[in-house]
């Protein structure tokens, strides 16, 4: 992206986990994800908010780069009705973590709806090269 706001190493309130690299010690100090939100959702913003209510910052570096599929890995779970999933745990998210973010300059929950994408299974091949960032 070329917009400014992208372009700039920041803190936030949250990541989703597509893409984390934490220090061992975050996790031996504020614990694994939530089992409360298996299979998924909701999960990763979980356990930023508890890092950083443990002290912990949560940073963005917008010179790491990625492919995320969305759905790749639930794709097959036929059983699992994501869209229940999905809302059940907001409302356990927002129930949990009410407190802090309301008192945050954050998005409006209009702000924080999912757009429907196409989701293509990951492949090896076709995937464009990735420049590698000078220090």
């Amino acid at each position: 992206m070329d917009a400014p706001e992208f372009n700039e190493p920041r803190e936030v309130q949250c990541l989703i986990s597509a893409c984390w690299l934490m220090r061992k010690s975050v996790v031996d100090d504020v614990g694994n994800l939530d089992e409360v939100f298996n299979p998924a959702q909701y999960e990763d913003f979980d356990l930023c908010y508890r890092a950083r209510e443990r002290g912990w910052r949560v940073l963005y570096e917008p010179r790491a780069e990625m492919y995320h599929y969305e759905s790749v890995t639930t794709a097959g779970s036929q059983s699992v009705n994501y869209k229940y999933v999905t809302i059940k745990n907001g409302l356990e998210f927002k129930k949990r973590w009410r407190r802090m973010f309301e008192a945050e300059v954050g998005p409006e929950d209009t702000e924080c709806v999912w757009a429907k994408r196409e989701t293509r299974p990951f492949e090896l091949t076709g995937v464009p090269e990735v420049e590698e960032v000078e220090e």
